[in-house]
């Protein structure tokens, strides 16, 4: 069904990642899936943007390092604004941050979009444990 849905939108072509993302995971099953998608898919991100592996494994690195900055931004503003909303916004920014991970041109966007999609996943994890 989504592989129809793909082709009568006319993404079927291969320049778009997030087909293969939504196909591969189902739409989004938690920032889990999302992160680990650029390592499993980190190949065929490589062809598109004309780098090596190593290279696209970097976004990897970055969502990482990114996280605890995240963590900090959005544990203060829970602090201040309240939890339940904050972490709404905060899913929303994920959704946005994923979704436009797969409409990046340039590796250098990727990056950028790869590293606040870092910032927005640290922020759920400590809003969701409390």
């Amino acid at each position: 069904m989504v592989d129809v849905l793909f082709r009568l939108v006319g993404l079927d072509n291969g320049r778009i990642r997030v087909s293969q993302e939504m196909k591969r995971f189902k739409v989004g099953e938690g920032t889990d899936s999302s992160f680990f998608s650029v390592s499993l898919s980190a190949k065929h991100l490589g062809e598109q943007f004309g780098k090596d592996t190593k290279a696209i494994t970097t976004s990897i690195t970055l969502t990482l390092l990114f996280r605890s900055l995240g963590a900090l931004i959005f544990g203060v503003l829970a602090d201040r604004f309240g939890r339940k909303w904050t972490l709404v916004c905060n899913l929303l920014l994920i959704a946005v941050f994923e979704l436009g991970s797969g409409f990046c041109n340039t590796y250098e966007q990727f990056l950028a979009v790869r590293s606040l999609f870092g910032v927005a996943m640290g922020g759920i994890w400590g809003q969701a444990a409390a």
